[in-house]
């Protein structure tokens, strides 16, 4: 690609400061420390000329405090901060006349955006975005904010959604986890239906109570897209200060069982009764693990299918027999009852 900008772009980035004693720093000073560690980090080895940082919000006195944030920091040399006063929809268009070329597939572009708040984004708009092929985008997901939405502000839900379908789909009266957690559903299954956008995963955010708090979802064109967010989760959930799990999954803590039996069954359940073979094959399995676990490939829950006779597995002449990666595996069939009737008791270890 040579040398090129990365933009970024913060869609409600609020005043970047708050009470809050635990977390007194809003979402740009953490993307500017994490942009600013990465490419220091890299050092010379590092081929971006510049990561341009857009913070748009609508307030102004949220947005004369961003400001002066902002102006606190100490960036990398190549970081370039640029807050924007005004709507999203108004900015980001602006944003785009500014850098034609990161929506328009020569540059990367990440867009992180909250789509249910007071006043939204329409789905057109995150279809728009995502016309890039380099293009991802981060959707933040207030649970409590989008079940009053429900109630109160219908038309929000129809426009973030793209469909107004989610009225006859989210039962009236529903819980707020059961109702955040289909709406949830919905958008995936929206986003997917995008041309070329093959990679979505949500992440919740649960509280210490184990309530959910919100939700992100990440969309991609690129399996290497969605590899490294759930890498940087995966990194943030180790920390023990935040708890992220896929509720879709009924796992607590999605992280920390990598190939549990759980993932494998419905992994099972996926594909029983068809053979999958050569590279578009794996692939396929590898979309599904990415899409549809924690995990970044479908390696682990091979092993595990293999050790119960849930799978006949072809490797590839030469390769061994404990071997499930992409270079290894010919084809895999996978069997409606199991071979030797065995059955392995807890988890594996990796």
């Amino acid at each position: 690609m040579g040398q090129c900008d990365v933009v970024y772009v913060d869609g409600f980035a609020g005043p970047n400061e708050y009470t809050n004693p635990g977390h007194p720093h809003g979402s740009p000073t953490a993307a500017v420390n994490a942009i600013s560690t990465t490419l220091s980090d890299l050092g010379s080895e590092c081929i971006l000329r510049s990561v341009k940082c857009y913070f748009i919000e609508d307030r102004r006195d949220r947005y004369d405090h961003l400001v002066q944030s902002l102006g606190s920091l100490n960036p990398h040399p190549r970081v370039q901060l640029y807050p924007l006063h005004g709507t999203f929809e108004d900015r980001i268009a602006d944003v785009q006349r500014e850098n034609p070329m990161a929506f328009s597939g020569r540059y990367p572009l990440l867009v992180f955006a909250d789509p249910f708040g007071a006043t939204g984004i329409p789905f057109n708009m995150v279809r728009r975005i995502l016309e890039s092929p380099c293009s991802e985008i981060l959707l933040n997901f207030d649970a409590d904010g989008h079940f009053r939405n429900i109630r109160d502000n219908p038309t929000i839900l129809d426009e973030a959604l793209g469909t107004a379908a989610w009225r006859t789909e989210v039962r009236a009266g529903a819980p707020m986890d059961m109702s955040s957690r289909k709406l949830v559903v919905i958008m995936k299954r929206q986003l997917l239906a995008l041309p070329n956008v093959k990679y979505v995963f949500h992440f919740e955010m649960q509280n210490a109570s184990n309530d959910l708090n919100y939700v992100l979802i990440f969309a991609s064109q690129h399996p290497r897209g969605l590899e490294k967010m759930k890498e940087s989760m995966r990194k943030m959930d180790q920390t023990g200060t935040n708890l992220f799990s896929d509720g879709s999954v009924n796992q607590f803590a999605l992280f920390r069982d990598k190939g549990t039996r759980d993932a494998s069954q419905r992994f099972h359940s996926r594909f029983t009764g068809r053979t999958i073979s050569g590279s578009r094959g794996y692939d396929e399995m590898t979309t599904y693990a990415l899409n549809e676990t924690g995990d970044l490939n479908p390696i682990a829950m091979l092993r595990i299918l293999e050790v119960d006779g849930l799978v006949d597995i072809k490797r590839k002449q030469g390769k061994r027999s404990n071997s499930w990666n992409s270079e290894a595996v010919e084809a895999v069939t996978f069997l409606r009852e199991a071979r030797n009737g065995k059955a392995v008791q807890g988890e594996l270890e990796f």
